[in-house]
């Protein structure tokens, strides 16, 4: 297993170097790294757990920073977007000082969340320069999204994940991924065991690709990147296969709000009607036992209708309930009674885990919204200026797509990108996810 370590040390060597020569073909491939490499690959460094991905985004920032070409070149992105996304953070950290949590603690958990979701984006947007090097990351992502697709089907078949048990053994942390391991033997309807790919949960698995079909679609129809039309609908389908074998209700959900913005015009109609025939007969493939259809409707239904404990119950598909996600509600105002105006403080939730509590009075688990995450560590007021940011980051978006004659039909699809990652959010919270939303929000705006 030592081997392993080395392997990802030589990694990190490797992608510092090619970053030195240049810095944008060392930022697209740590988004690959971001795409291929699970959170437990991750290295001890003092009384720290440090993942490869953030050692990476913090040796490329340092290059990235002694790189005056790119530090000082003429920024794309409009001014409104990066003053609102600095004026969360620097609202976040003045939040902090009433929470009464430790205010270092709050401040480096304020740095590590810049670091780990918003810095490649920031600095990709520096490095990419022209329409080749838009359509060089737009080919990166697809591919590796389309490697690590055919690996999640890989893992479905053999009701396996050798690739992510390795890593979490060899770092050191594979009984504390006994858990998630478990749901490549779970049952969810047609589903005989949910697939999480090359990450650590299926749920962070449905909403990361979910996030990415959303982000590739609206670059293929901004034209942003060409390959042969039946290599990108046979690599958006196994994506699609794969948010569905991860048993992840809300990422399916997610998928059909976008789908809904998508599928607007006639043309895409077709197209949908064309990949649903071979959606259906694919999964007839992968599931030949008797009464397929039949259960391949219910556990459709059972996601579309999450909520509707009574019919989930009759087709026997398990899962958040209404009752559950309503018992979190009260759990979390619960909560914060002391302080609902500002909450707990950033990395309260955190710490909480490592003492081993999850506040199993209300069922909090992982804290699986947005809302119970945001209300419980920043407060209502908190919970509402991320709304505010999010909103803004939307509105500015839009405004970046000037040219009249297409103007709605991408404005149509941005509106789809943003509502169904907040729906994703929302309904299982941000899972490690954020880095690709705001990666894909930045690179529309400089296409």
């Amino acid at each position: 297993m030592e081997s392993i370590r080395y392997i990802f040390i030589a990694i990190c060597l490797l992608i510092t170097q090619i970053s030195i020569i240049d810095i944008k073909k060392g930022l697209f491939l740590l988004v690959a790294c971001e795409i291929f490499i699970p959170s437990s690959a991750r290295f001890s460094i003092g009384s720290f757990s440090v993942p490869v991905d953030f050692i990476l985004i913090i040796l490329l920032f340092c290059i990235f920073m002694l790189k005056r070409e790119y530090r000082y070149k003429e920024f794309d992105l409009p001014p409104k977007y990066k003053y609102y996304i600095l004026l969360y953070i620097v609202i976040s950290m003045f939040f902090s000082l009433f929470s009464g949590f430790p205010l270092l603690t709050q401040w480096k958990n304020i740095i590590r969340f810049v670091f780990q979701n918003l810095i490649l984006g920031y600095m990709l947007s520096f490095a990419i320069k022209n329409r080749r090097d838009i359509e060089q990351f737009f080919k990166i992502v697809f591919w590796s999204a389309t490697i690590v697709s055919i690996y999640g089907i890989y893992t479905y078949i053999i009701k396996a994940n050798p690739y992510v048990q390795i890593i979490s053994l060899a770092f050191g942390i594979g009984e504390a991924q006994g858990v998630a391991f478990s749901f490549i033997s779970e049952q969810r309807g047609i589903i005989m065991g949910r697939v999480m790919g090359t990450m650590i949960h299926p749920l962070q698995w449905g909403q990361a690709l979910t996030c990415i079909f959303a982000g590739l679609t609206i670059g293929w129809e901004m034209n942003l990147f060409k390959i042969n039309k039946y290599v990108y609908n046979s690599g958006l389908m196994l994506i699609i296969l794969n948010i569905f074998f991860s048993g992840s209700r809300a990422a399916f959900v997610a998928l059909v709000v976008f789908s809904f913005y998508l599928f607007w015009n006639i043309r895409y109609k077709i197209r949908f009607i064309t990949i649903s025939v071979i959606f259906i007969l694919m999964v007839g493939f992968l599931f030949p036992q008797n009464k397929t259809i039949t259960k391949f409707i219910d556990t459709i239904s059972s996601s579309l209708i999450f909520w509707d404990e009574s019919y989930n119950s009759k087709v026997d598909i398990s899962g958040s309930s209404t009752n559950m996600r309503l018992d979190q509600l009260y759990g979390t105002f619960d909560k914060i009674s002391s302080n609902p105006i500002f909450g707990l403080g950033r990395g309260y939730i955190v710490e909480e885990f490592k003492h081993g509590s999850r506040y199993n009075r209300y069922n909090m688990y992982g804290y699986e919204s947005i809302l119970f995450y945001k209300v419980v560590e920043e407060g209502i007021i908190g919970f509402l200026f991320f709304l505010f940011m999010y909103y803004k980051m939307y509105s500015e978006t839009l405004k970046s797509i000037k040219i009249k004659k297409i103007i709605n039909k991408y404005k149509i699809l941005i509106k789809g990108f943003y509502l169904s990652y907040f729906v994703a959010i929302l309904l299982t919270g941000i899972q490690e996810t954020l880095v690709f939303f705001y990666i894909f929000s930045v690179i529309i705006i400089v296409g």
